[in-house]
């Protein structure tokens, strides 16, 4: 039973996918006549096409245009150049009609060239007797009184060129193509080179009339050799106007084109190059922390990147910027009188910024630890004594040893933690005589 469904499913597909390949298929395949060719912008009002939102004016076009991008028109309805009135045979009308997407002048002295003409989308075609009547409105300017024509007929719904049409604009007849004539696409947006700090994802656009296929590619050694792009990987959009790639930082240096194909040859965009420069990084040099106030040092700053940097560094949150430096590792003096903590919070290259560096970023500057023990009596037999002290520079490990007058069996103690005064020493509990004792205190602060 699940077969017999998928079956059904399928063929329902085939049959509508046929549908609309065959109901958008061009209902001209010829050149039409000229009827009559304008100059100037009469009957601006009537031009076909969507002028919005720039402009007004949204008159009718072919059934085949509608909701393509043939349909707007960028240009003020008002600065329409002319217009050719197109009659194919037929006494029915043709719903599917070509839009005109290139325009190819020709010299009275024979010299062809792509024109910057722009052809608006066809209004629905008008029946009269055995012919189609279309009339093509044309934009940026004039058609020249003499020499040649050729127009390139697209199926709007594909973007694919249909055929190609030359006429005399001096007797406005048909006429052969121009010996110098070639209709490979047209590449009218170029992807641009691009610079880059750091990873992360690229985007390449470009843009084309005329071609029925697009390839991208990528040279890796300045465009000696080319290598095919399809999506997968790195590359997660291509088509015919995006390409768009993450990890870019594995194809630094790399070149980057589009080729557009049709029947006619082929054309490639301009070469663009992909540039990623490394973030710059800037670290203390080989310390986190420093004891000792009212003492003149410096402190030193490792960079990485292309110099000359600048860097900033605060100091208990007063910023410090450095600019210009040309020295790595590069040293700045310091004399708290205070206890400082110095934090590097950003750096920049004369390629990039970073806003965020990481690492060994931070150094404090602390007071000298100090400890004053008191002098303390015990009875013999006792465990251990208190040690009795006041501290600065917020002491928190002590050592003690025996000093010159010895107390035998005392075993060393070393950086253990220092508790509030008083601290607790253990003592040994036999084999001691009455006496005095000395011992020697080292205290520790966690600079």
């Amino acid at each position: 039973m699940i077969r017999n469904i998928l079956f059904i499913i399928f063929i329902s597909i085939l049959l509508l996918n046929s549908y609309n390949y065959y109901s958008q298929a061009l209902g001209v395949s010829s050149c039409p006549e000229i009827e009559k060719r304008n100059n100037g912008n009469g009957q601006a009002s009537s031009a076909a096409g969507d002028f919005r939102p720039t402009y007004a004016q949204n008159n009718p076009v072919a059934s085949n245009v509608s909701g393509t991008i043939y349909q707007l028109v960028p240009f003020n309805p008002s600065s329409k150049t002319g217009n050719f009135n197109f009659k194919w045979p037929g006494g029915t009308q043709i719903t599917n009609l070509p839009v005109v997407t290139r325009v190819w002048l020709t010299s009275t002295s024979n010299v062809t060239a792509l024109s910057s003409i722009v052809f608006g989308p066809p209004p629905p075609a008008t029946v009269s007797g055995n012919f189609n009547y279309v009339n093509y409105c044309f934009y940026v300017q004039n058609m020249p009184p003499s020499g040649r024509v050729t127009l390139e007929f697209t199926n709007p719904q594909t973007s694919t060129p249909a055929f190609y049409c030359t006429y005399d604009l001096s007797g406005n007849v048909s006429a052969p193509a121009p010996s110098d004539f070639s209709c490979a696409p047209t590449v009218s947006t170029h992807p641009l080179s691009q610079s880059f700090c750091g990873d992360g994802t690229t985007t390449f656009t470009a843009a084309q009339t005329g071609a029925s296929s697009y390839q991208w590619q990528y040279s890796t050694n300045g465009g000696s050799s080319w290598n095919n792009i399809f999506v997968g990987g790195n590359f997660t959009t291509v088509n015919a106007t995006t390409l768009s790639l993450s990890n870019r930082t594995s194809y630094n240096g790399n070149l980057f084109r589009v080729v557009y194909t049709n029947s006619c040859g082929s054309s490639n965009s301009t070469n663009a190059t992909l540039t990623v420069n490394s973030t710059p990084t800037a670290v203390f040099t080989n310390t986190s922390s420093l004891c000792g106030l009212n003492v003149s040092r410096s402190l030193g700053v490792d960079f990485t990147g292309v110099g000359p940097w600048s860097f900033t560094y605060t100091a208990n949150g007063t910023p410090t910027t450095v600019s210009n430096i040309t020295a790595d590792p590069y040293y700045f003096s310091i004399n708290p009188s205070s206890a400082t903590t110095y934090v590097i919070t950003a750096v920049s290259d004369s390629k990039c910024s970073n806003s965020s560096p990481s690492g060994n970023v931070s150094v404090a500057v602390n007071a000298t630890p100090s400890i004053t023990p008191t002098n303390t009596s015990v009875c013999i037999g006792s465990s251990s004594f208190g040690l009795a002290y006041t501290s600065t520079g917020l002491p928190n490990q002590y050592s003690i040893t025996t000093g010159v007058r010895s107390l035998t069996g005392f075993s060393a103690i070393s950086n253990a933690s220092l508790a509030e005064s008083p601290q607790s020493v253990t003592m040994p509990t036999s084999g001691i005589t009455a006496g005095t004792y000395d011992f020697n205190l080292v205290v520790t602060n966690s600079s």
